[in-house]
């Protein structure tokens, strides 16, 4: 798994490369945050495309994500890339 933090402390990204689903957490720091929303993108295989017979074989789908008080959680999906956007 590994974190990305944008500049402004409001946009983070976190990508999960294992093949199970897996809870993680971490604290928003910097920001007096009061909600926070994601996306995730991910598909049956790594390699999944779009095409015609499948357009949405690889699409964006709403996040669970949970904000108490400065701590985030969310469970990533298997093999996925989810951005995070926090509200002040």
């Amino acid at each position: 798994m590994c974190w990305y933090v944008g500049k402004d402390n409001r946009n983070i990204t976190v990508m999960a490369y294992w093949d199970h689903a897996g809870a993680t957490s971490a604290a928003v720091s910097g920001i007096a945050a009061k909600a926070a929303m994601g996306e995730t993108l991910t598909a049956p295989k790594v390699d999944s495309v779009n095409s015609f017979d499948a357009p949405n074989a690889v699409a964006p789908k709403p996040a669970m994500v949970k904000l108490q008080g400065n701590q985030l959680s969310l469970t990533l999906a298997p093999k996925s890339i989810t951005v995070i956007s926090i509200q002040e």
